[in-house]
């Protein structure tokens, strides 16, 4: 199976091949693939950014989902005011 790959961007850089987990809710048919019917929640690893580009507070930045074959899925979002070591983006 092909990889998929994740990167974000802030408005100063870009950074590819994140690490990130998921986790497989509810019906799953094991393959490892996203299908009809089957919900995951992805957790994305964002300690990397702290080298080069930290995300800081009131910053827009995307995640984008790029897998082997079809279409990519880029979320894009503000980071809160007040940003706390562990925090829950939802």
């Amino acid at each position: 199976m092909a990889a998929t790959r994740l990167s974000s961007a802030i408005t100063t850089a870009t950074t590819r091949d994140l690490f990130w987990s998921a986790v497989f809710l509810g019906v799953d048919d094991e393959d490892g693939l996203l299908e009809v019917g089957e919900r995951a929640e992805i957790t994305v690893f964002l300690q990397g950014l702290a080298d080069g580009t930290p995300l800081t507070n009131d910053e827009i930045f995307s995640l984008e989902l790029k897998p082997a074959q079809g279409s990519a899925l880029t979320l894009r979002r503000i980071t809160p005011f007040t940003i706390d070591p562990v925090m829950t983006l939802d």
